[in-house]
């Protein structure tokens, strides 16, 4: 009842009947390890996919942080600048009517 087919140089699949009589492909020893490679090299790629999703999300992250850590140095510059220039503008409006005051 077992029944076998027999390949020529192990290139293609030998046919073999199982217990139950149905048959069923036995494929050689290097089409699965290249099947095998083959699904490993596609896992390892998707992983390296989501890696890489996952490491430009955190260089965008630092990126972002340097990026308002910049922005809050140069808000306080501005203010520190504005605040000297309405200082400056106060000084001169106090100044200016005790000149007025003084040349009429």
């Amino acid at each position: 009842m077992a029944q076998e087919t027999s390949t020529t140089h192990g290139l293609l699949p030998t046919m073999l009947s199982s217990p139950l009589g149905s048959p069923h492909c036995c494929y050689p020893l290097q089409e699965l390890s290249r099947v095998a490679l083959r699904q490993k090299q596609q896992r390892e790629q998707h992983y390296a996919h989501i890696n890489g999703i996952k490491i430009h999300n955190q260089w965008c992250k630092i990126m972002r942080m340097a990026k308002v850590e910049e922005l809050r140095k140069q808000v306080e510059i501005l203010s520190q600048n504005h605040e000297r220039e309405v200082d400056r503008k106060d000084a001169l409006v106090q100044v200016k009517p005790a000149y007025t005051m003084n040349s009429a």
